[in-house]
């Protein structure tokens, strides 16, 4: 179970600012989901097999192969300045100044 000094603890540290009542209802909450997953702890699992995928269903992949369908400099022909082989666009943090 969680205590109030633990979840004080990872407030602090994700930066979140909780009441004291906020801190007793999100406590609350929290402890109640920990007491329904807590439950599965009392299963007996020895015999059941680890379940990687939701169903036994086998995925068929296809082959990927690439296919280019434009030349690069048919596409940089289009832009209003390039930049080694690549698209030049506006510097945006600095108000679209260049450097």
């Amino acid at each position: 179970m969680i205590n109030k000094d633990i979840l004080v603890s990872i407030a602090k540290n994700a930066k979140i600012a909780m009441t004291d009542s906020e801190t007793n209802t999100v406590l609350a909450e929290l402890n109640g989901a920990i007491k329904m997953i807590s439950i599965i702890e009392e299963l007996d699992l020895t015999e059941v097999e680890p379940l990687f995928y939701p169903n036994e269903q086998a995925y068929e992949f296809r082959d990927e192969q690439m296919l280019f369908v434009q030349d690069a400099a048919d596409l940089l022909a289009n832009t209003v300045e390039t930049l080694d082989n690549q698209f030049k666009v506006p510097n945006i943090l600095m108000g679209g100044k260049s450097e």
